[in-house]
């Protein structure tokens, strides 16, 4: 069942002060809402011929029923590695925190961010969509979420960005 490969995947979790994270791989071929399955069909289709699509290759008139939702994340090759260029507005409201503009280093709690940043190298270093099923449970209220992040490449092979989609 769903539960126990989750608990197969698991990678790990993180407690801090008031939260804890825990993160378990989801195969993208086991994605089974729409939203997701049309998120990796657009990607390989943007793609064509290259290992991944750049983000020129993307359309915002494509993305704009699911913007609300989606990341845009510049990886950068010095620390901080990652800056947030666009966050979805249901993605700013949930966490109550507008990251468009900062660095990863700017999300609190530091064991939220510390997920962040290995689903992220994690997406990096395999060149290819991946997907994730979040707990993060705070004070004020648990999250239950699944994540894809998808890596873009303006030259189709280094990874400069990664598009984040979350449901």
């Amino acid at each position: 069942n769903e539960h126990d490969r989750a608990a197969e995947n698991f990678i790990g979790s993180t407690s801090g002060s008031d939260s804890e994270v825990y993160v378990a791989r989801v195969e993208v071929e086991e994605l089974h809402e729409p939203e997701f399955l049309q998120a990796v069909v657009y990607w390989h289709t943007r793609r064509g011929a290259k290992t991944m699509p750049a983000r020129a290759d993307l359309s915002p008139a494509d993305l704009v029923k699911i913007l609300p939702k989606v990341m845009l994340v510049d990886v950068l090759p010095q620390t901080p590695h990652f800056h947030f260029r666009v966050v979805g507005t249901n993605i700013t409201d949930w966490v109550k925190f507008d990251a468009t503009g900062q660095t990863l280093e700017a999300v609190e709690p530091k064991n939220y961010r510390q997920m962040l940043f290995a689903t992220y190298m994690e997406c990096v270093g395999a060149r290819a969509p991946i997907a994730h099923r979040i707990l993060w449970d705070t004070q004020e209220v648990p999250h239950r979420y699944k994540r894809l992040i998808m890596p873009l490449a303006a030259d189709g092979r280094n990874v400069d960005m990664l598009r984040s989609e979350e449901h």
